[in-house]
C-alpha cells in the first residue's frame, strides 16, 4: 500500500532520516510504475540485507554460546574426573575424565599427529 507523501511517517531523527524513510518516501513520490517497482525492489533489497545481517548476528553468538558451553562442560568434567580418582573411585573418575577430555581430543590429534587415521579421516 502506498502512502501519500504528506502522510509518510516522520524520521525516528530529527537530524538525517533513515535510508528506509526516504526510500519510502521517494516511492511514495513515485511517478510512473517503472518507478514505483524499481524502489520496490531498492527497498525490499534493503530489508533483505537487514534480515541477512540479523540472521549473521544471532549465529556468531549461537556459536559463541556454544564454544563456552563446550568449553565449560569439558572442564567441569575434567576436574570432576580428578577429583574422583583422587578421592579413590578410579573407575568412575577415569570414566568421567575421559568424558572430559573427549571433546578436546579430535583438535589435538589432527593438530599434533597429522599422519594419523583420524586426522585423514577428518579431512
Amino acid at each position: 500500500m502506498l502512502v501519500p507523501a504528506n502522510q509518510v511517517p516522520p524520521s525516528p531523527s530529527r537530524d538525517a532520516p533513515s535510508v528506509l524513510l526516504r526510500i519510502e518516501a521517494r516511492l511514495a513520490d513515485a511517478v510512473g510504475a517503472q518507478e514505483v517497482v524499481l524502489w520496490a525492489q531498492i527497498r525490499g533489497e534493503i530489508l533483505r540485507q537487514d534480515d541477512q545481517r540479523d540472521a549473521q548476528r544471532h549465529n556468531q553468538s549461537s556459536e559463541r554460546i556454544r564454544q563456552l558451553t563446550k568449553s565449560g562442560l569439558t572442564l567441569l568434567a575434567t576436574v570432576a574426573g580428578i577429583v574422583l580418582v583422587v578421592e579413590n573411585h578410579f573407575l568412575a573418575g577415569m570414566f568421567t575424565l575421559g568424558a572430559g577430555l573427549y571433546a578436546i581430543a579430535g583438535p589435538f590429534v589432527m593438530t599434533y599427529f597429522p599422519g594419523s587415521k583420524h586426522a585423514r579421516r577428518r579431512k
